[in-house]
Parts: structure tokens; sequence; C-alpha cells
């Protein structure tokens, strides 16, 4: 249960970094933590199945 919850602050705390930084980094970077979220995102998924 502890390590849903957080999944899912560091989600909400990656996209919000998202936001804050896509202005100021170039596309790699931005590559970079786009393919964070998703990687978040698949270990959000394999944790609900448990």
């Amino acid at each position: 249960m502890a390590s849903i919850s957080l999944v899912v602050f560091l989600e909400m705390f990656l996209s919000s970094y998202t936001k804050l930084h896509t202005t100021f980094t170039n596309n790699e970077k931005d590559n970079d933590v786009i393919e964070a979220l998703h990687t978040l995102e698949i270990l959000k998924n394999r944790n609900m199945k448990f």
C-alpha cells in the first residue's frame, strides 16, 4: 500500500516538475522526463495488479 502512494506522489511530483521546466529545457531533457513518467506509469500498473 505504501509503495503505491509513493509511486503516485512521485508521478505527481514529476508531472508538475515537467510543466515547470518544459520551457527551460531542450528536447533531449524533456524526452528523458517523459520517459521517466512512462516508466512510472508502467510501475504503477504493475503495483495495482499485486
